[in-house]
């Protein structure tokens, strides 16, 4: 079989686009092929295709994941507004950005406090940003 995708967002800029294409993929072979698999079976599958593919299978519209993918907290739709995308011209493997990441040298504050924040509210929006970390940054 061979499928051609038209894709839409830069290729190499951290925006999931093979992800989600791994995702839509395995679900439309799914229904295509008439297997039935469980949601379960889906997500195994997900999971050995990439950290967040298991994500773009369970199709919810904002979560807080951890590990590699095997924890998703569905959260509310986030805040609506502009959102700048930037990359370098060459373009970045997120595997391999993962690869070189030391999360125990970036100091952050803890983010389970989004998991919550449909049923308990946001900060306001001038505290909201010191809420938030980059842990893919230099220490």
């Amino acid at each position: 079989m061979t499928i051609d995708l038209w894709k839409r967002i830069p290729v190499s800029a951290g925006l999931a686009g093979g992800s989600t294409d791994a995702a839509a993929t395995l679900v439309a072979l799914d229904r295509l092929w008439e297997l039935g698999l469980a949601a379960e079976e889906l997500l195994t599958l997900a999971a050995r295709l990439g950290s967040d593919v298991s994500f773009f299978v369970r199709g919810i519209p904002a979560a807080i994941c951890r590990g590699r993918g095997e924890e998703i907290h569905p959260v509310g739709r986030p805040l609506g507004g502009p959102v700048v995308v930037s990359r370098p011209a060459s373009g970045l493997s997120t595997a391999e950005v993962y690869r070189h990441c030391q999360v125990a040298l970036v100091p952050c504050r803890s983010s389970r406090w989004l998991i919550r924040w449909p049923t308990v509210g946001l900060p306001p929006l001038r505290g909201f940003s010191t809420t938030l970390c980059n842990r893919l940054r230099q220490p």
